[in-house]
């Protein structure tokens, strides 16, 4: 198989250790990290010109470093025209640039560039979160196959979502004049409740119309099915983001993909500068509130007639959660890579 990125041909140094299963050659790690590299972890001076079709853009960096963290040897760096430097590396014999193609047909000189310093580049905190993120990505990638899933592949993809569940938070409002009081009070249906898709008009898709901007991440098995996923959506007029979607498959649930998932959506958050992220749950969904507050989210709201007149009747009042990247401020380490949620 052909590559496009400069020094392909004689990219075939091994990985130090096993970090990242399945990293066998800066080959291996260029086919995943095609399926990863994204507008978050792009240079934000460029992220306004990063398409999918172009995913090198403002990656080299981050993506070098990354590759000596597996492969070892240097990172090395060419001066551009406008004044930034752009990194590679060199293992041995062999020099090998992963986000060459960000230059089309453009040749850049490849010998005597000085050793680029990783304590220079991530003196600049931005770069150091962006390479961070790129680091969970990938390990998300070769424990679970999280991955990217573009719009032109997955736009209309139905998401199963179903539950049982025996609890439900009962939401009482009393009005009075000068004060209204809220109570949502943890209750037990009489019977176990089920919702499915097919209780509904139409189950949840990805990329629907009305989310125009909406980026989504996931898990596919073999056959093309869609086992996971989270979809996320920057509401722009509030400078918020919203979670639109979020799913895992039965037989994936408990082995640490959702908050994998969530964590993407997190690391969006904070590195696109929003100041929150916010998402719509179920009251009735008592599963998904639990995992959420593990997460650190906090109830902002509800709304008594969202979905119908009788929604409290109903027991399925619409509840509006919110995590903030305050969060994360003073923990050095964003992702929990040990988590079984």
């Amino acid at each position: 198989m052909a590559y496009r990125f400069y020094g392909w041909e004689n990219a075939a140094c091994a990985q130090l250790g096993n970090r990242y299963p399945g990293i066998t050659s800066p080959r291996a790690l260029y086919d995943a990290l095609s399926l990863l590299w994204c507008r978050q972890t792009c240079a934000p001076r460029m992220r306004k010109d990063w398409t999918q079709e172009n995913p090198t853009l403002g990656q080299c960096s981050v993506t070098a470093f990354l590759c000596q963290d597996i492969f070892g040897g240097e990172v090395r760096g060419i001066a551009l025209p406008d004044g930034s430097v752009h990194c590679y590396n060199v293992v041995g014999d062999c020099v090998f640039d992963l986000t060459s193609e960000q230059f089309g047909k453009g040749v850049l000189d490849y010998s005597e560039n000085p050793i680029q310093s990783r304590e220079a580049h991530f003196a600049k905190q931005e770069k150091a979160r962006r390479y961070e993120y790129l680091c969970a990505l990938l390990d998300g990638f070769c424990r679970f196959g999280i991955r990217r899933l573009p719009k032109k592949d997955w736009k209309g993809t139905p998401i199963l979502m179903r539950y049982t569940t025996d609890t439900y938070f009962d939401v009482v409002i009393e009005e009075e004049e000068d004060k209204m009081r809220v109570v949502l009070e943890k209750k037990r249906f009489e019977s176990p409740v089920t919702h499915t898709p097919e209780e509904y008009d139409y189950p949840d898709k990805l990329y629907q119309d009305h989310w125009e901007d909406a980026d989504a991440w996931g898990i596919a098995g073999k056959d093309g099915t869609l086992l996971a996923c989270i979809e996320t959506c920057p509401e722009r007029w509030s400078n918020r983001l919203m979670v639109t979607e979020l799913w895992v498959h039965e037989s994936l649930r408990r082995k640490g993909v959702g908050t994998r998932l969530m964590d993407i959506a997190k690391g969006e958050t904070e590195l696109m500068g929003n100041r929150a992220l916010i998402l719509e749950m179920q009251s009735c969904n008592t599963a998904a509130f639990a995992f959420y507050r593990a997460q650190g989210y906090h109830l902002a709201g509800f709304d008594s007639c969202c979905y119908t007149n009788s929604d409290i009747a109903r027991k399925e009042v619409r509840l509006d959660l919110a995590w903030f990247p305050e969060e994360w401020k003073g923990k050095t380490k964003r992702f929990d890579s040990e988590s079984n949620s």
